[in-house]
């Protein structure tokens, strides 16, 4: 550290000498010389000597540049990728020896600036982050009462769509009990015809064989002799009656043929909903208003099948659908208005719904089984 200390001022001194002595030198070699003349030798001197440096560094910078092209083109003809690779190892080897004097002429401002930045933008998110914070805690608290309201309503979502399943199960098993008895009805009346036909014939044959052959005949010759003197009356054509008993039995077989099939059909579609209710697991649904908790699906099922038809004392499901009690006084009203008429099912629900207004046609159109049932039940009481 002392030698490089003391290095310094020798040097400068030594300088400082040699700028006095040449500066003497030129003042008395000259004859008509000064000071300020010397001075500007001097300066003409320095000049001179930097231009001959820099036009021995440009032309030797030149001179390399050809000569280093000649090379890589006559390299080129050879082999392109050889002197591409040349040529990029003589510019990474160019740009490490400039590398110290762009350093040189490098500034440290950006990088004072690129560092205040930087503390700048961490002070910043300091700043932000514990502004946000409760911002957070907050929305971290909604969150959850978000998701707690979310899982109550699947949870109640869930038990709407199991009621809703099993109150479709039960309409369906109630329409199809009902369509079962008006069907059963019909067969029952159609096999009542069919036994009071049977026993008409019957009741001819008998009267057929309890008939005497004598007394018909009774005196024979004495019958064809009157007979004979009498015209032959005109022939009786049995066609037209033949085809009237054919007519007659094709129209029972085309009744008693769809009844049947019908009758198969529903009991496969009872066969099946007795096996798909009987797969579903049993659920007890919630209490409603203090009420005790409804009967499993099972024992809804059995109580389906046993009861074919509502009880004559208890009120129709119908009417549970009404809320108000004029609404269902006027249906029975209505309804007892039909009995004395002959009419269809579907013409006395084409009635009902005409009669009951908007919100009661609703219901009766939206629930046909229902309201058939209601009317055979009424016509039964009647």
């Amino acid at each position: 550290m002392k030698q490089n200390q003391l290095r310094l001022p020798l040097i400068s001194s030594a300088v400082i000498l040699l700028i006095i002595s040449l500066l003497v030198y030129f003042t008395l070699t000259t004859p008509e010389g000064s000071v300020v003349g010397s001075v500007g030798s001097i300066v003409l001197l320095i000049i001179r000597t930097a231009q001959t440096a820099i036009g021995l560094a440009l032309g030797l910078i030149i001179c390399l540049a050809v000569l280093t092209g000649i090379f890589l083109g006559a390299i080129a003809l050879v082999s392109g990728a050889a002197a591409s690779k040349m040529y990029e190892g003589l510019r990474q080897n160019i740009l490490c020896w400039l590398a110290p004097l762009a350093g040189l002429f490098k500034s440290n401002d950006g990088e004072k600036l690129q560092a205040e930045l930087t503390a700048f933008g961490d002070t910043m998110k300091a700043d932000f982050t514990r502004f946000i914070a409760p911002v957070r805690r907050e929305l971290a608290t909604i969150e959850e009462a978000i998701e707690s309201k979310v899982k109550t309503l699947r949870g109640q979502l869930s038990e709407v769509e199991n009621t809703i399943d099993d109150k479709a199960s039960a309409e369906q098993l109630a329409t199809v009990t009902a369509e079962v008895s008006s069907v059963s009805e019909t067969l029952s009346g159609t096999e009542a015809s069919i036994k009071t036909l049977e026993a008409k014939v019957e009741q001819a044959v008998q009267q057929a064989g309890a008939v005497d052959a004598e007394k018909i005949l009774g005196d024979v010759p004495t019958r064809l002799e009157t007979l004979e003197q009498q015209e032959a009356p005109a022939p009786v054509d049995l066609q037209p009656l033949e085809e009237k008993i054919s007519g007659l039995q094709a129209e029972m077989n085309k009744v008693i043929k769809p009844l049947e099939k019908k009758i198969a059909a529903l009991t496969a579609e009872i066969d099946v909903l007795k096996t798909a209710r009987a797969q579903q697991p049993v659920a007890e649904k919630p209490a409603v208003q203090g009420k005790a908790a409804a009967p499993t699906k099972k024992k809804e099922i059995k109580k389906a099948e046993v009861k074919t038809a509502p009880e004559p004392d208890s009120e129709h499901r119908l009417l549970s659908y009404f809320a108000q009690k004029e609404d269902k006084k006027k249906l029975e009203d209505l309804v007892a208005q039909t009995l004395k008429k002959d009419m269809t099912y579907a013409q006395v629900t084409k009635f009902l719904v005409k009669e009951m207004g908007k919100e009661g046609g609703k219901i009766i159109s939206e629930h046909p089984s229902l309201a058939k049932d209601y009317i055979r039940q009424c016509r039964r009481k009647a």
